[in-house]
């Protein structure tokens, strides 16, 4: 698993973004009083912060692009950056326009 920083720039809620996961057969659970843990079998990520969604956790370096395509199919800005074990940067994608 490599570690995953994202943020969500669109005005949605941390309650609405982990039904959207959920919706297509996620595991989600709250994690806090405002912040919410989402599985699946190649990711295990946490929906955190409070201006802007923070989405960090861990996740298989040949899912990455899976789970920006499930983004995109949300239809949210976003930046994400994956680490490798070492902390290098592997990859920045990002559509926050």
């Amino acid at each position: 698993m490599n570690s995953l920083y994202g943020l969500i720039f669109d005005e949605i809620s941390k309650q609405s973004l982990a039904k959207k996961f959920k919706q297509i057969g996620w595991d989600i659970r709250k994690s806090g009083f405002y912040s919410y843990e989402i599985t699946s079998e190649w990711a295990e990520l946490n929906i955190d912060g409070e201006n802007e969604i923070l989405l960090n956790g861990e996740v298989d370096l040949e899912h990455f692009d899976e789970l920006e395509k499930l983004i995109i199919s949300f239809n949210l800005k976003y930046s994400l950056e994956l680490y490798d074990n070492e902390n290098e940067l592997i990859k920045t994608v990002a559509n926050n326009v």
